[in-house]
């Protein structure tokens, strides 16, 4: 199961607008099904957002993030710190940066 913050949405809608615009998706019909199937794929959890704030603060003192960089990760720590099997818990990224991040942060990738 993949389970992302809300903004992670907009990411992937904003990627396939971006495709569209650049001609590598063949249609709008192509944009809609890519659109719907990513989204389906994803469980969107809501994490306080004080939280995440703070959480993500504290990322970009230690790791020098990007904010939205930082945003995923202070997101992806405050829901495994919500999660009732954190030992369960894997962070996806392909950022180099940011997957160091998250592996200094005790997030590794899925197994």
């Amino acid at each position: 199961m993949l389970i992302t913050a809300p903004w992670t949405q907009l990411e992937a809608f904003s990627a396939l607008v971006r495709a569209s615009r650049a001609h590598r998706v063949d249609s709008e019909f192509d944009q809609a099904a890519a659109v719907h199937t990513i989204l389906a794929t994803m469980t969107v959890m809501s994490p306080p957002l004080g939280t995440v704030l703070i959480r993500a603060q504290r990322v970009v003192i230690l790791h020098g993030l990007k904010a939205l960089d930082a945003m995923h990760l202070g997101a992806a720590l405050e829901l495994r710190s919500l999660w009732s099997t954190a030992d369960q818990f894997a962070f996806a990224t392909v950022d180099n940066e940011l997957a160091s991040a998250a592996r200094q942060e005790g997030l590794d990738w899925p197994a």
